[in-house]
């Protein structure tokens, strides 16, 4: 079968209050999908370049476009796995005078393998692209809220944000692409056995300042003010 997902997830959290001051959360979750999807029904012209040099090269012509059996062409199902995982602990404090301190720490990752994208759309491994994606990402905010139905409502706070990206090939055995054939003369790709890697890598890291207060003016109105200032780095490679 194909074209078809598997996906399963878990979420739980866990509320503790040690007293009438202090409140914890703690949450975490994990999913996985595993997929075959992107296999889609090719239209070549039949006699066209592309379809009489994959055609030489095959055991068996280039599928022809026909609505009605859908017939597909490939090398291996494409798709791959996505998992996720990652979780949060939040600490809210209440002063005495009732305003609140809260802070949030989160922590995620996730990461896609075993990725195939038959690019050439036949059942030679010619123009295959291997990959895999990981990402991890933090976060830490911090707040101070005010208490609630005064006549000035206000609240300030913190956020930082890191994250760590790196996509590329899967390893030397599964490159980015692979080119067989005679010599590539006839669709012009290159050599037979040439081969392309590709490693990116991505970094961003944040921090933010933010304020709001709420003037009630009465029940009927009320007059609200924001402000927040943000300095983000980024680099790629």
């Amino acid at each position: 079968i194909y074209n078809e997902r598997d996906r399963q997830s878990v979420r739980g959290q866990l509320f503790w209050s040690p007293n009438d001051n202090v409140s914890t959360r703690l949450i975490g979750y994990y999913s996985l999908s595993d997929s075959n999807q992107g296999e889609s029904e090719q239209d070549f012209a039949v006699g066209s370049d592309y379809w009489d040099y994959f055609t030489s090269l095959m055991s068996e012509p280039y599928p022809v476009s026909d609505p009605d059996d859908r017939e597909i062409s490939f090398s291996q199902p494409q798709g791959g796995k996505v998992e996720v995982k990652g979780g949060s602990f939040q600490i809210d404090y209440q002063m005495a005078n009732d305003i609140t301190l809260t802070s949030i720490s989160a922590y995620m990752e996730w990461e896609q393998d075993e990725v195939l994208i038959d690019a050439d759309s036949s059942t030679l491994e010619v123009l295959d692209l291997y990959r895999f994606v990981e990402e991890e990402v933090i976060t830490q905010e911090f707040r101070i809220v005010s208490p609630a139905g005064e006549t000035i409502e206000w609240l300030g706070g913190l956020y930082y944000f890191d994250s760590d990206m790196t996509l590329g090939s899967l390893d030397e055995d599964h490159p980015g692409y692979y080119i067989v054939g005679a010599d590539g003369a006839g669709f012009g790709l290159g050599p037979e056995g040439d081969r392309s890697f590709v490693k990116n890598h991505f970094t961003a890291e944040m921090l933010a300042a933010f304020g709001q207060a709420t003037w009630n003016i009465s029940e009927e109105t009320s007059l609200t003010f924001g402000l927040r200032y943000s300095y983000e780095e980024k680099s790629f490679s």
